[in-house]
């Protein structure tokens, strides 16, 4: 799941100056956010 929004988050919003580093550091915090919540 991760590998098909990644590539559709680089084709759609790469122009726009997000790195790679800052969509995997949001996505992972999402995902704990999640898992974590109580």
């Amino acid at each position: 799941m991760m590998n098909i929004e990644t590539i559709n988050w680089f084709t759609l919003f790469d122009e726009h100056g997000v790195s790679a580093r800052e969509y995997f550091n949001t996505l992972t915090d999402f995902i704990l956010s999640g898992l974590l919540k109580k």
